[in-house]
């Protein structure tokens, strides 16, 4: 019998280091994974164009220009041809060599801890303090910002905000777990090493100036509200919009008190949510979480100017 007992004893023991085995291999392998991951992830943080740069000296000297030739300007800042021509209206030709040699120039940046598990990818100088890289050139009200820097361990979530007041430099974020969204200023935007400004395409914005009505209707409606990160995962469907309510014939007023207020958001859902008030459908892939890589592709934006995508 007590032979018996001790063999139990042993049994269960070599049980209990074969449990801890395995679970110590999991973690290892997990972490192991998780590093390889991130250092796949982090050389994404900023790409430099694809197309070699030449010398637009020549092209800025002419009064007009062709299609082809802004869109070689285009190739060669990130900018969208209608904002070549807004700068070349304004007199202004000569700030896209500075926007050619940003857009050109290698970078070096550093990742911060916004909180444990969340990494913000920033500019720096050769001294490792945070720096403004490439200027945001042409923003208007409704515009969506878009920059792939943000991280959730190794996953490249992205982050997205809505420009509300393009002359003040004003834009509409929700920012992270325990924050409520908020204002901030658009031109901390200029320190992350990639980013996109999207803009909704001339036949949707036309409608009465929807860009506007979209971003006056955020600033008023969507500042501080909680962060949620499952934000559209349980609910997609939508409170009574003023859209809605208006053409039932009803006024301003009227329509804001129908308004219910919005529980939770994360920064993507924000814009959509925003959007979708007016209409319009923002999640390209209508999956069950709204992403800023579905905004991305929506085929209702235009990209007004890119950055180390």
């Amino acid at each position: 019998m007590v032979v018996l007992y001790i063999w139990k004893i042993e049994a269960v023991q070599n049980r209990g280091r074969r449990i801890r085995s395995v679970v110590l291999l999991v973690v290892l392998t997990f972490f192991l994974f998780l590093h390889n991951w991130i250092a796949e992830t982090v050389p994404q943080a900023h790409i430099l164009p694809n197309v070699e740069r030449i010398d637009i000296s020549i092209l800025l000297e002419r009064a007009e220009h062709t299609e082809a030739e802004l869109q070689i300007l285009s190739a060669q800042t990130g900018l969208h041809p209608q904002s070549i021509q807004k700068l070349l209206d304004q007199g202004r030709g000569q700030e896209l060599f500075l926007i050619q040699q940003q857009y050109f120039a290698p970078i070096q940046l550093k990742s911060l801890h916004s909180t444990p598990l969340t990494i913000s990818e920033v500019l720096v100088d050769e001294g490792g303090g945070i720096c403004y890289g490439m200027p945001l050139v042409d923003v208007q009200e409704g515009d969506i910002l878009l920059t792939k820097n943000s991280r959730f361990l190794g996953w490249r979530n992205g982050h997205a905000a809505l420009v509300v007041d393009a002359d003040k430099g004003l834009l509409l974020e929700a920012i992270m777990p325990g924050t409520d969204s908020k204002i901030s200023p658009i031109s901390k935007w200029s320190t992350y090493p990639s980013f996109l400004v999207l803009r909704l395409k001339e036949e949707y914005r036309n409608k009465a100036d929807l860009s506007k009505q979209i971003a006056a209707y955020a600033e008023r409606q969507l500042v501080d509200v909680p962060y949620l990160l499952v934000a559209g995962i349980l609910e997609r469907s939508l409170p009574e919009s003023m859209t809605t309510v208006k053409a039932a014939g009803q006024n301003a007023e009227q329509a804001t008190m129908k308004e219910k207020a919005l529980k939770g958001t994360q920064c993507a859902h924000l814009v959509w949510y925003a959007y979708k008030q007016f209409g319009i459908d923002l999640d390209s892939d209508s999956g069950v979480i709204v992403t800023p890589f579905d905004i991305q592709n929506s085929e209702y934006l235009d990209i007004i100017q890119t950055y180390g995508y």
